[in-house]
C-alpha cells in the first residue's frame, strides 16, 4: 500500500473495539482515521467497494488490493455513501443482516439502498448519516483482532514521499484526499498496482 515506509504519528492510539470489525478480520491498512493526539484515540473511517444493489441487498466486496479482509460490517451498523462533504449527514444506510458465507462478497440486507451503485463507496456512519469522522491521517498497519482482545492500538501515517497506492486500499474519494490534505496531511496516490 505504501511504497516505503511512512511517517507516523509518535506514539500508538487506542481504538474502541466496537469500531474494529469482528475477530478474525482485518481492518486495512490505507483505511482513513481520526486520530485526536490528546486523547490518545484512533477511530477509522470504514469506507467499502459495492459490488452489486438490488432493492434493499447490497453486495460489498470483501477484497481490498486483491486480498481478502473478511468481514467487516457487522448487522446493526449504520452506512452512507461517501459524499464530498464529510462533516454533512446523507441518508442513513441501516444494515439488518450480514451474510458472509461468500468468500468474494457480503451480502447486507438494509433498510433502504436509495442512491447507492457500483460506483458509488460506503462508509462506516453514525445513526443520523453523518460519516464517523473526517479524517485527520491513514492507517498505517493492518489491523486484526484476536477473539479474546480487550485493548487494540494503531499507528497512524501522515506523510509518505513515496507514493500510496490506491488501489490497495479501501476506496476514499476526493473528499476524503481534501481532508487529508487539510489535516496537514501529504500523500501522492498512485493507481499504480
Amino acid at each position: 500500500m505504501f511504497e516505503g515506509k511512512p511517517e507516523l504519528l509518535t506514539g500508538g492510539f487506542a481504538f474502541d473495539l466496537k469500531d474494529l470489525p469482528k475477530a478474525g478480520s482485518v481492518l486495512p491498512a490505507g483505511t482513513p482515521v481520526c486520530v485526536d493526539e490528546l486523547k490518545r484515540t484512533i477511530k477509522p473511517l470504514q469506507t467499502f467497494a459495492v459490488k452489486e444493489v438490488s432493492g434493499t441487498t447490497i453486495k460489498i466486496v470483501k477484497a481490498v488490493g486483491g486480498v481478502s479482509t473478511g468481514t467487516r460490517i457487522k448487522s446493526g451498523d449504520t452506512l452512507v455513501i461517501l459524499g464530498t462533504d464529510l462533516t454533512a449527514a446523507g441518508t442513513p444506510i441501516k444494515v439488518t443482516a450480514v451474510d458472509e458465507t461468500n468468500e468474494e462478497y457480503d451480502t447486507l440486507t438494509v433498510n433502504a439502498a436509495t442512491g447507492v451503485s457500483k460506483d458509488t463507496p460506503l462508509a462506516m456512519a453514525q445513526p443520523d448519516g453523518k460519516p464517523w469522522c473526517v479524517p485527520n491521517a491513514l492507517l498505517a498497519y493492518d489491523k486484526c483482532l484476536d477473539a479474546n482482545a480487550y485493548e487494540a492500538y494503531g499507528e497512524a501515517a501522515f506523510f509518505s514521499a513515496r507514493p500510496v497506492y490506491e488501489r490497495r486500499m479501501p476506496p476514499i474519494n476526493d473528499a476524503v484526499k481534501k481532508a487529508l490534505a487539510d489535516a496537514g496531511c501529504f500523500f501522492r496516490f498512485s493507481q499504480s498496482r
